[in-house]
């Protein structure tokens, strides 16, 4: 994380029993229908929700954010509307089904409920407002509901993508995982541009602002960075995925901040240095970062040691896969890497550092201790299958949990695919120690060094393995319809 220029955060009983019992009688097929009206000043949007078959008991926030977001809430009748009681929930006792609820929320940016909040933002006449203001979740609700959702814009305003393809109406189907997931969205004169990568597409957005690089240049930076990630499942890890490129005044830093938003459609902000060259952002890490995440199941902030670990240890490995550096060069980025989060935190152990790291900043000793343990286990899959395994296999395994919310040993397991797996046997004596982890031992096996003119790779007993990690790998997919 080079900067904290956009401070968003993704924050996210059983009883046993003598006799099992009766199951409850299944709630009826419900369809919700969401109408977002954004106002012309991209500051307010009234959205109209819709009970066709049944009525819940509330609309509640996805977020806290969205808590204090709510200006005004009513029922929709023919004598007029009803004001509805507002107190965190929208409470919809009393309404009855076919009937009609509109809110209000206030879009205004710079305001926050809690620190580090996920709030709007403006850049020249766009808004960037992320699910989390504005959507409202039916509760409680159940599998067997249809949502649809749709937008109703001012003239010429667009949003970026979100949700699935719409249908001839302008209704797209949104499931879960929109209300379990933030995912950001960009409203203003958008253009999209649509970049194919193995197996899928992605649906960029520039926000208004002065690029020095051109819509093909855009295409090139995302386009490699999409095929470098490719090459840890064989494709992109989603079929399609929204990217919004925020222009950043005054800064020649090819990518100052990524943040990944999940949902039926993944979402990802890039602030890009308006004054950013196009030969320093092909081969920057952060997009390779971010797109990463996708490849691994959510995991709860405060574990990230997992899956930021995965995405720094990646970031300089896909980037060596595809060519956009040298082995040499990557290598080299990650023991600057290490020597980093040796020197960062705040003296406690991994597990603490990662639960605390939003207030303490320590996210150097989180992101490289992770890449550390990610590097050992990598080398642990190599050896225990006479190279014949990878961390890339480890993904693969866990792939099909992609849209689940899982603890970091839930996931260790999936990508082990049992208990006490290499992966496992890794993290175990150092999640709940201070040290940074020690992967001099693995260097040393495999053969890299620090020199005096910079990495040295070195003769060595692992040296195959060190080489076949930063090895191109398999074939990748193909994308037969030109991401139409």
């Amino acid at each position: 994380m080079r900067s904290a220029a956009l401070g968003i955060v993704l924050v996210l009983a059983s009883c046993g029993a003598s006799a099992p019992p009766s199951p409850p009688a299944p709630l009826p097929a419900r369809t919700v229908r969401y109408t977002f009206a954004l106002e012309p000043d991209l500051e307010h949007m009234h959205t109209t929700v819709c009970f066709e078959d049944g009525v819940p008991d509330a609309l509640a926030a996805i977020h806290e954010e969205g808590r204090a977001r709510v200006e005004t809430a009513e029922v929709l009748r023919a004598d007029g509307p009803h004001a509805l009681p507002i107190d965190g929930e929208i409470s919809l006792r009393g309404v009855a089904p076919g009937e009609c609820v509109r809110y209000r929320v206030d879009l205004a940016p710079g305001r926050r409920a809690t620190p580090g909040a996920p709030g709007s933002y403006r850049v020249g006449d766009d808004l960037v407002a992320p699910t989390s203001l504005w959507l409202r979740a039916p509760s409680p609700r159940d599998a067997s509901t249809a949502m649809l959702a749709r937008f109703v814009l001012p003239d010429g305003v667009r949003a970026s993508t979100v949700w699935p393809d719409a249908d001839e109406e302008g209704w797209m189907r949104i499931d879960e995982r929109a209300f379990r997931y933030i995912a950001y969205v960009a409203f203003g004169e958008l253009e999209v541009e649509r970049v194919p990568v193995p197996g899928g597409c992605i649906d960029a957005v520039v926000l208004d602002g002065a690029l020095q690089i051109d819509a093909e240049q855009r295409r090139a930076w995302l386009g490699t960075a999409g095929r470098a990630v490719s090459r840890v499942l064989g494709r992109f890890p989603a079929e399609r995925a929204g990217v919004i490129v925020v222009p950043t005044p005054f800064a020649d830093t090819p990518v100052l901040f990524g943040i990944v938003g999940r949902g039926a459609l993944p979402t990802i902000a890039l602030l890009v240095g308006e004054n950013a060259r196009p030969d320093a952002l092909v081969p920057d890490w952060t997009a390779v970062h971010e797109f990463t995440h996708l490849a691994s199941p959510f995991v709860e902030r405060d574990e990230a040691w997992i899956t930021e670990g995965l995405a720094t240890y990646y970031q300089q490995v896909l980037r060596a896969r595809e060519g956009m550096l040298t082995p040499e060069q990557a290598w080299n980025e990650m023991l600057h890497g290490f020597a980093r989060g040796r020197s960062e935190g705040t003296g406690r152990t991994l597990r603490e550092e990662s639960r605390d790291m939003l207030r303490t900043y320590a996210f150097g000793r989180v992101y490289w201790s992770g890449a550390a343990l990610a590097l050992m286990a990598d080398v642990a899959y190599r050896r225990s299958s006479d190279g014949q395994g990878s961390l890339d296999d480890a993904m693969v395994r866990a792939s099909d949990r992609r849209d689940e919310t899982l603890r970091a040993d839930e996931l260790v397991r999936a990508m082990d695919g049992g208990d006490g797996g290499p992966f496992a046997q890794v993290i175990a004596p150092w999640i709940d120690r201070d040290e940074f982890p020690d992967v001099d031992e693995t260097l040393a096996w495999l053969g890299v060094r620090r020199g005096v003119a910079g990495v040295e790779l070195l003769d060595a007993p692992g040296a195959a393995i060190r080489d076949a990690i930063m090895n191109p790998g398999a074939p990748l997919a193909s994308n037969p319809d030109g991401c139409r």
